[in-house]
């Protein structure tokens, strides 16, 4: 399995953005959001909600650019990185073309790519 330059520029690019993510989202909010708690946790909840709902994520925004082929790989590097019972890379390349639909860089934009991808980049050796 092969990388084109410019894939793997954007899966770097990705990586950074997932990790300013997650990093962003631990020190503002926490681990977890509840309701039913007192006044300022439950202004924390809402100021979560509104957050999200009014916001464009960046990890999401750059994943909408890409070419189909290209979310493909990246779906297909994301399954094979966190381990999802493939035996090789050709067989998540396999299952990422016959899943993807219009919804695929949402769903990717849900991910743990920081992780996932770096982790297929290792058991790819490239």
């Amino acid at each position: 399995m092969s990388v084109t330059p410019n894939l793997r520029k954007t899966i770097e690019k990705l990586v950074e953005l997932d990790e300013q993510r997650q990093a962003t989202s631990r020190s503002r909010y926490g681990d977890s959001v509840t309701f039913g708690g007192t006044p300022m946790q439950e202004a924390k909840a809402l100021e979560l909600i509104h957050d999200v709902l009014n916001s464009r994520d960046p990890v999401e925004q750059l994943l909408s650019t890409l070419s189909q082929g290209d979310l493909i790989h990246i779906q297909a590097l994301m399954s094979f990185g966190r381990d999802d019972s493939f035996p090789n890379f050709e067989a998540a390349l396999k299952h990422a073309k016959s899943n993807y639909n219009e919804n695929t860089p949402q769903y990717l934009a849900g991910k743990n790519l920081a992780k996932d991808l770096p982790a297929s980049f290792t058991k790819l050796r490239i």
